[in-house]
Protein backbone atom coordinates (compact mmCIF):
# COMPACT_ATOMS: atom_id res chain seq x y z
CA UNK A 1 0.00 0.00 0.00
CA UNK A 2 2.82 2.42 0.87
CA UNK A 3 4.44 1.66 -2.48
CA UNK A 4 1.27 2.59 -4.36
CA UNK A 5 0.91 5.86 -2.45
CA UNK A 6 4.58 6.70 -3.06
CA UNK A 7 4.20 5.92 -6.78
CA UNK A 8 1.11 8.12 -7.13
CA UNK A 9 2.80 10.94 -5.21
CA UNK A 10 5.91 10.70 -7.41
CA UNK A 11 3.85 10.76 -10.62
CA UNK A 12 1.91 13.80 -9.42
CA UNK A 13 5.14 15.58 -8.50
CA UNK A 14 6.76 14.81 -11.86
CA UNK A 15 3.71 15.98 -13.81
CA UNK A 16 3.72 19.25 -11.85
CA UNK A 17 7.42 19.82 -12.47
CA UNK A 18 7.16 19.09 -16.18
CA UNK A 19 4.24 21.55 -16.50
CA UNK A 20 6.36 24.48 -15.30
CA UNK A 21 7.64 26.69 -18.14
CA UNK A 22 11.37 26.49 -18.71
CA UNK A 23 12.97 29.91 -18.25
CA UNK A 24 14.66 31.24 -21.36
CA UNK A 25 17.81 33.24 -21.81
CA UNK A 26 18.30 36.68 -23.36
CA UNK A 27 21.15 37.40 -25.78
CA UNK A 28 20.57 41.13 -26.40
CA UNK A 29 18.24 43.79 -25.06
CA UNK A 30 16.63 47.18 -25.48
CA UNK A 31 16.81 49.08 -22.19
CA UNK A 32 14.42 52.03 -22.16
CA UNK A 33 14.75 54.76 -19.53
CA UNK A 34 11.32 56.27 -18.90
CA UNK A 35 12.60 58.37 -16.00
CA UNK A 36 13.17 62.11 -16.28
CA UNK A 37 16.87 61.74 -15.39
CA UNK A 38 19.72 59.76 -17.00
CA UNK A 39 20.55 56.39 -15.46
CA UNK A 40 23.72 54.26 -15.38
CA UNK A 41 23.18 50.55 -15.93
CA UNK A 42 25.44 47.54 -15.51
CA UNK A 43 24.83 44.51 -17.72
CA UNK A 44 26.15 41.22 -16.32
CA UNK A 45 27.06 38.55 -18.89
CA UNK A 46 27.32 34.80 -18.61
CA UNK A 47 28.26 31.78 -20.71
CA UNK A 48 27.79 28.05 -20.38
CA UNK A 49 31.49 27.70 -19.55
CA UNK A 50 33.85 29.15 -16.96
CA UNK A 51 34.88 32.02 -19.25
CA UNK A 52 34.35 35.30 -17.37
CA UNK A 53 33.00 38.31 -19.25
CA UNK A 54 33.31 41.78 -17.71
CA UNK A 55 30.13 43.72 -16.98
CA UNK A 56 29.12 46.31 -19.54
CA UNK A 57 28.35 49.80 -18.19
CA UNK A 58 25.94 51.98 -20.18
CA UNK A 59 24.37 55.39 -19.57
CA UNK A 60 20.84 55.90 -20.85
CA UNK A 61 19.64 59.50 -21.23
CA UNK A 62 16.20 60.37 -19.87
CA UNK A 63 13.28 59.18 -21.98
CA UNK A 64 15.56 57.32 -24.41
CA UNK A 65 16.67 53.76 -25.00
CA UNK A 66 19.93 51.91 -25.57
CA UNK A 67 20.48 48.63 -27.38
CA UNK A 68 22.69 46.11 -25.62
CA UNK A 69 24.11 44.01 -28.45
CA UNK A 70 24.73 40.29 -28.30
CA UNK A 71 28.28 39.25 -27.39
CA UNK A 72 30.16 36.45 -29.12
CA UNK A 73 32.85 34.87 -26.94
CA UNK A 74 35.95 33.17 -28.35
CA UNK A 75 36.26 29.87 -26.48
CA UNK A 76 39.55 28.87 -28.15
CA UNK A 77 38.47 26.29 -30.72
CA UNK A 78 34.86 27.50 -30.98
CA UNK A 79 32.69 30.55 -30.30
CA UNK A 80 29.62 30.94 -28.13
CA UNK A 81 26.97 33.57 -27.58
CA UNK A 82 27.01 35.16 -24.15
CA UNK A 83 23.68 35.74 -22.43
CA UNK A 84 22.52 38.50 -20.11
CA UNK A 85 22.65 37.32 -16.47
CA UNK A 86 21.71 40.55 -14.73
CA UNK A 87 20.73 44.16 -15.29
CA UNK A 88 21.24 46.82 -12.63
CA UNK A 89 20.16 50.41 -13.22
CA UNK A 90 20.85 52.69 -10.28
CA UNK A 91 19.54 50.81 -7.24
CA UNK A 92 17.10 48.71 -9.30
CA UNK A 93 17.96 45.30 -10.67
CA UNK A 94 16.85 42.03 -12.22
CA UNK A 95 18.64 38.69 -12.25
CA UNK A 96 18.00 35.87 -14.75
CA UNK A 97 15.69 34.10 -15.18
CA UNK A 98 13.86 37.30 -16.08
CA UNK A 99 10.08 37.60 -15.62
CA UNK A 100 8.05 36.71 -18.75
CA UNK A 101 11.03 35.15 -20.57
CA UNK A 102 9.93 31.57 -21.21
CA UNK A 103 12.14 30.74 -24.20
CA UNK A 104 15.43 31.89 -25.68
CA UNK A 105 15.17 35.49 -26.90
CA UNK A 106 17.49 37.27 -29.34
CA UNK A 107 16.18 40.65 -28.12
CA UNK A 108 14.14 41.53 -25.01
CA UNK A 109 12.92 44.90 -23.78
CA UNK A 110 13.42 46.20 -20.25
CA UNK A 111 12.03 49.49 -18.94
CA UNK A 112 13.66 51.55 -16.20
CA UNK A 113 10.73 53.04 -14.31
CA UNK A 114 10.95 55.39 -11.30
CA UNK A 115 10.64 52.57 -8.73
CA UNK A 116 11.33 49.35 -10.62
CA UNK A 117 13.08 47.68 -13.53
CA UNK A 118 10.48 45.92 -15.67
CA UNK A 119 10.88 42.92 -17.98
CA UNK A 120 8.50 43.98 -20.78
CA UNK A 121 8.65 41.52 -23.66
CA UNK A 122 10.26 40.92 -27.05
CA UNK A 123 12.03 44.02 -28.31
CA UNK A 124 13.55 45.32 -31.53
CA UNK A 125 17.36 45.43 -31.42
CA UNK A 126 17.79 46.96 -34.88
Amino acid sequence: MATIILTVFTLCLLSTLSAEPIPGIVFSAVVRNIRNIPVDCSIGWGTFSVTAIPNEIITIPSNQQTIVNEKIVDMGTWTAGAFIESITCGDLGLIAPFPKVTKTQRCWQFNVEPNKLVSVGPGSCK
